[in-house]
């Protein structure tokens, strides 16, 4: 009697489970690797900037334009016929990082006016004021540079150009209007300095 014969289809059996499991399983844990590690940078994120700010909420104002540009760069993505691919996804977390920036730069200036005794409305009005054109000049400049890979219209770079662009263009414009915003509904604690002497 023959026993490879017998084991034949055991063998195909098992051939088959591998054949449909492993790729599924090694799919899930990379999945689980990416969720990991996505939510390990979020929580560095958020630790750097509360040890920046000293305060959550300076925090929440400053990731409240998170949600603006990412809407937009996935309006961007929409419009031009593009779908979410890797490139895409690594120009969605440009994204974000230039949105804090800007973002920063506002909230850490009003608080610094704050801090040297400025009243809580004019520290907002003369951060918007003073910090807009920087803002609304680096956006320029990073869309205008991303404008020719976006328009090269190659399928592995295009769409995070347009990502960026469709980001910027509305963070840049709507976080005007809602950092002030969450900064007085949310007006975080600052402490006042003493004017140095003249």
């Amino acid at each position: 009697m023959n026993v490879t014969l017998g084991l034949a289809p055991l063998v195909s059996l098992l051939a088959g489970i591998l054949i449909l499991v492993v790729p599924r399983l090694l799919n899930y844990i990379v999945a689980v690797y990416l969720i990991v590690i996505g939510l390990i940078g979020l929580f560095g994120i958020l630790a750097v900037l509360v040890l920046e700010f000293g305060s959550f909420k300076s925090t929440l104002i400053v990731l409240t334009v998170v949600p603006i540009g990412l809407v937009g760069g996935l309006l961007a993505l929409l419009f031009t016929g593009n779908s979410i691919s890797f490139t895409a996804s690594i120009g969605l977390i440009a994204l974000i990082g230039i949105e804090i920036k800007n973002s920063i730069l506002l909230v850490d200036f009003t608080n610094q006016l704050r801090a040297h005794g400025v009243a809580l409305d004019e520290a907002i009005e003369r951060a918007g004021e003073t910090r807009f054109v920087p803002i609304l000049l680096t956006s320029a400049t990073a869309i205008g540079g991303l404008l020719p890979l976006a328009l090269q219209n190659v399928g592995l770079y295009s769409p995070m150009a347009w990502v960026i662009i469709g980001g910027l263009v509305t963070s840049t414009f709507l976080a005007r209007l809602v950092t002030p915003v969450m900064y007085k509904l949310f007006t975080p604690d600052v402490e006042v300095k003493p004017a140095p002497f003249t």
